[in-house]
């Protein structure tokens, strides 16, 4: 409670220490209270809402005043008789308000009330010095605290200081020792009452991290820090920059745990050192063996890459070696080299990464102190000319040639050459960026080809030329209406060969049908296809190799349309024998099909749009005479050509 003399702010202190002059100003400063606002808090100022707070005048009757609860904005005064001296007002939402006190029409008296959420907890960090807890409470609303040790001891109303610190010492055998600690906000009384607990590790001779691991990442200024700490112990990364050392990151592991966190150190320079610490609640720093931060540079000349790195103390080095794209490349142990050159096999264009690898090993220490710079890296320059496209096939697809094969990443323009297979040489056709090319220039149905690829590098080298590859090539002949022959020529140039050819047949609606064909080159098919009017043939090449051929190739494509049927008998016999009793039509692939049929007068007896309903040998549902009669039938086939014919027949009963 806020007394009198703090809110009036009249009487001064120093009248206290004169007895003499303490009744003059007591009646100077009573007079004043009767012509100036004055009032003090009959509750606490802060609170949780819902809060009441009680407010009371400094003067006695018969002096009136006016309050005013600054919330709502438009809260009308609150005039009191001269025989009230307090009133008070329940705040229902969070936020700072003031009270205002009025006397007169200018005289105005304000002190603030803060309302907190009803949840609100109380707030604070733990670090520990030896066998001292320490807390600093950063919550704004608690005052008092209810403080539960856990070491068996009451608990005790916790009043921290001035800047919101508390210390409570424990004492324990042994080195260390855990204690469950609960706190309870007392002040004040309006705001959550639940009780905080969390278990503490106290330490009575604090160590340093044990170091792990710093790793550096894609370039001279990120790192990964690896270490374990132990719980409850601040611990700290620091650098130095050769001058002195810097913090970098700051926490506060809650279990004994290996920890990683990412470091950024700009201004980083070669041979500083980057080092892990605990930094207690005494402000006691206790610092790890640090890690000295090198990294490779490189130069690139033709065939070979100079990496180079500053020297540095090797004692207590157990390990260092030189890595090559994330692999080992050499042993820079025990030598005191600081340059190696690295001309293995170096492909132009290649990116090429190094890394130094560091392990230290100091006695009584209990971490490994590993260290792995950055990466840096440099592209390869070669005049060696690179490997030729391998595994090269050929296929044909929508009239083009389709060429495929496997060549180098830094393959850059693709030179293409083309012969017939009845030419000697090659010539150059086209150039491309990338596999697989497209010949669209070739007549895959009137010429057999055979290609071979070449490629420059981006370094301009320029690779030996490929070995060729020829696509079977597929020719058909129709002897006559019911024979196909089918010829093609070899598919050369996969290693290992050939396995095995298939004859593919297709149409434009049906499933395609396979016919396994082994070794041969020919192949002849007897017979009509009584499906379809048009037909295509193409031969599919399975490589003995699957592994370096897994898609087979398919030569030219072959359609094949064969000749439309539209037939009909001379003679006829409907004399109940079940032998020829109908006239009708022999046809193939045909449709929209009509046919008439006169008697020898010229007179229309039958007619019918149905390939399969032919005339009876009756009109008028009686035997029709025997004699001569005339046909007309009219058809279209598949491929949308119109059949007409005319003709006699003889009925014979």
């Amino acid at each position: 409670m806020t007394s009198l003399l703090n809110f009036c702010g009249k009487i001064s202190f120093q009248t206290w220490l004169k007895p003499s002059l303490l009744f003059i100003a007591f009646v100077w400063n009573f007079s004043s209270v009767f012509s100036q606002p004055c009032f003090y808090f009959l509750t606490d100022s802060v609170g949780c809402a819902p809060f009441r707070v009680r407010v009371r005048t400094c003067a006695p009757p018969p002096v009136a005043f006016n309050f005013r609860w600054t919330f709502p904005p438009n809260f009308p005064s609150i005039a009191l008789p001269a025989s009230i001296t307090d009133t008070g007002h329940v705040y229902n939402e969070v936020g700072n308000y003031r009270i205002l006190q009025i006397l007169g029409a200018n005289d105005t008296l304000g002190r603030q009330v803060r309302v907190f959420n009803k949840n609100v907890r109380p707030a604070f960090k733990i670090s520990t010095c030896g066998a001292k807890l320490i807390l600093d409470f950063t919550d704004s609303v608690f005052s008092q605290y209810r403080f539960f040790p856990g070491d068996g001891g009451p608990p005790s109303l916790l009043v921290p200081k001035g800047n919101g610190r508390f210390e409570y010492t424990y004492s324990f055998p042994g080195s260390s020792a855990s204690f469950v600690i609960k706190i309870q906000g007392e002040i004040p009384a309006t705001c959550n009452k639940d009780t905080l607990s969390d278990t503490i590790s106290l330490y009575k001779i604090s160590l340093p991290p044990a170091s792990d691991s710093l790793l550096g990442l894609s370039d001279t200024l990120q790192y990964h820090a690896r270490i374990r700490v132990r719980a409850d112990e601040p611990y700290l990364l620091q650098w130095n920059d050769q001058t002195t050392w810097q913090d970098l990151i700051s926490g506060t592991s809650r279990e004994d745990d290996t920890i990683t966190v990412n470091l950024s150190v700009p201004g980083l320079r070669q041979k500083d050192r980057i080092r892990a610490a605990v930094k207690n609640g005494c402000g006691n720093l206790i610092p790890a063996p640090d890690w000295t931060v090198i990294w490779p540079r490189l130069k690139t000349d033709n065939q070979k890459i100079t990496v180079r790195w500053p020297s540095i103390d090797l004692s207590n080095v157990s390990q260092m070696v030189l890595l090559r794209n994330g692999r080992f490349f050499k042993n820079l142990l025990p030598f005191s080299d600081t340059m190696v050159v690295d001309s293995g096999n170096l492909i132009c264009g290649t990116n090429y990464c190094y890394q130094l690898y560091i392990k230290k090993n100091i006695a009584g220490y209990p971490g490994e102190l590993i260290y792995q710079s950055s990466p840096v890296c440099g592209q390869a320059i070669s005049d060696l000319p690179p490997d030729p496209v391998n595994f090269l096939s050929a296929t044909i697809e929508n009239q083009e040639v389709k060429l495929l094969g496997q060549a180098s990443a830094l393959a850059k323009t693709f030179e293409v050459f083309r012969r017939e297979s009845s030419a000697e040489t090659y010539q150059k056709i086209l150039e491309a960026n990338a596999l697989p090319i497209f010949d669209s220039t070739a007549d895959v149905n009137g010429r057999a080809y055979c290609y071979r690829i070449a490629f420059r590098d981006i370094c301009g080298n320029r690779s030996r030329l490929s070995d060729s590859v020829c696509p079977v090539w597929l020719r058909a002949e129709l002897p006559d209406e019911s024979e196909k022959r089918f010829f093609w020529t070899p598919f050369e140039g996969w290693k290992g060969g050939v396995e095995r050819y298939e004859l593919l047949r297709f149409t434009a609606s049906d499933p395609p049908e396979f016919t396994d064909m082994g070794l041969a080159l020919n192949h002849t098919i007897r017979g009509r296809d009584k499906v379809r009017q048009k037909v295509g043939y193409l031969i599919r090449s399975h490589a003995a190799d699957k592994n370096a051929y897994p898609q087979v190739s398919e030569s030219n494509p072959v359609w094949l349309v064969q000749s439309s049927k539209l037939r009909f008998p001379d003679i006829f016999t409907p004399n109940e024998d079940q032998i020829n009793e109908t006239f009708k039509c022999y046809s193939l692939y045909l449709s929209d099909f009509q046919m008439k049929i006169y008697n020898s007068w010229g007179n229309l007896i039958f007619f019918s749009d149905d390939l399969k309903k032919g005339w009876d040998g009756k009109t008028d549902s009686k035997p029709a005479p025997a004699g001569p009669y005339a046909y007309w039938a009219k058809a279209r086939d598949e491929e949308g050509n119109d059949v007409e014919v005319r003709g006699y027949f003889t009925l014979v009963r």
